[in-house]
């Protein structure tokens, strides 16, 4: 069993499976960080769990993955657009495709596990009523994440 205590590693960096550490370097462009621990061979496009930091005030612009996903807030909170929050312990899904966001992590940022159906429906995808530049980070993520699951 492998264990990463904060402390004695870089836990994200430590627990991002071999391979996706192109994942760290997207996340940090952004301003977020996250660590991505794939659960089997990739080429079977098995499940996958991220976990994600975000810095106070940080907004995830409306957006869908192409698999079923289900979030839990571990620190933190985080804002719905219909202002409900967010708190450790609570939970977000959405299936494949379905658009969600913005989300605006707290005055204490906020981390949180994301669990992912599959790989392959892991990178995301813009809604069409976001700004043009958005989309085109979106669709950069996207192109980066498809190019390295291909490999």
């Amino acid at each position: 069993m492998a264990v990463y205590q904060h402390g004695e590693c870089d836990v994200l960096a430590e627990m991002t499976t071999k391979g996706f550490e192109f994942s760290r370097e997207i996340a940090h462009e952004q301003g977020i960080d996250l660590g991505v621990v794939v659960l089997g061979d990739k080429s079977a496009s098995p499940p996958a769990v991220m976990l994600l930091q975000l810095p106070p005030g940080h907004v995830l612009q409306r957006h869908a993955h192409g698999t079923q996903r289900m979030e839990v807030v571990v620190k933190g909170s985080m804002i719905l657009p219909d202002g409900r929050v967010l708190r450790p312990g609570d939970v977000a899904t959405s299936g494949p495709d379905e658009f969600y966001g913005p989300l605006t992590a707290g005055d204490e940022g906020c981390t949180s596990v994301e669990i992912f159906g599959d790989i392959a429906g892991m990178a995301p995808h813009a809604a069409p009523d976001v700004s043009a530049e958005f989309a085109a980070v979106i669709a950069s993520i996207g192109a980066r994440t498809d190019e390295h699951l291909a490999r």
